[in-house]
């Protein structure tokens, strides 16, 4: 698979990053998901276990069930610390329902690419916040079975002691370009 970067969304698709890319974090989860596709296209979600992931990584989880018709995408985990940027659980609910809207715009188109590809999304934003260099980096990685994807796990950076408690997911997108 190659490396591409479609639009200006700062989309690459990736098979085999390296640690600098990615980061501790994010490089363990896809590790670990690689392990777990052992030789298949897809891991099958039952797969997974929450105990071989580090602690700390896990509030920055998310989970979404693939629909197919109408296409969506359902949010079954929401971690706790994607609870307190965004001031609410959003499980059990359409990744189109996140606020600000640019956030689930972003967030559908690239579940989107990856229910699509059937292939990891690795996402480089810089200006996440008050601050314009910050860099937030998220892995989003497919689950199913016969080359359809019917889970993605999303992870981001954990930058949890950059984050004060009432800071609002409205000013963490603030530096996102308008919406067209």
């Amino acid at each position: 698979m190659e490396l591409a970067t479609p639009l200006e969304n700062h989309i690459e698709k990736i098979e085999e990053p390296s640690a600098e890319k990615l980061g501790p974090d994010l490089a363990f989860i896809f590790n670990y998901w690689k392990k777990l596709c052992d030789g298949q296209q897809l891991p099958k979600w039952q797969s997974w276990d929450w105990q071989e992931v580090p602690s700390h990584i896990i509030p920055w989880c998310a989970v979404v069930d693939v629909r197919q018709f109408p296409k969506d995408f359902v949010i079954r985990f929401w971690g706790t610390g994607r609870i307190r940027i965004h001031g609410k659980d959003y499980t059990g609910e359409s990744v189109s329902s996140i606020e600000p809207a640019e956030a689930a715009i972003k967030a559908f188109a690239e579940y989107y690419e990856v229910a699509v590809s059937g292939a990891p999304v690795f996402r480089i934003r810089t200006g996440l916040g008050k601050s314009s260099d910050r860099i937030y980096k998220i892995l989003r990685v497919p689950f199913g079975s016969q080359q359809r994807t019917d889970q993605i796990l999303s992870t981001g950076t954990c930058f949890d002691e950059d984050i004060p408690k009432e800071q609002s997911a409205s000013s963490l997108y603030s530096n996102f370009p308008p919406l067209e």
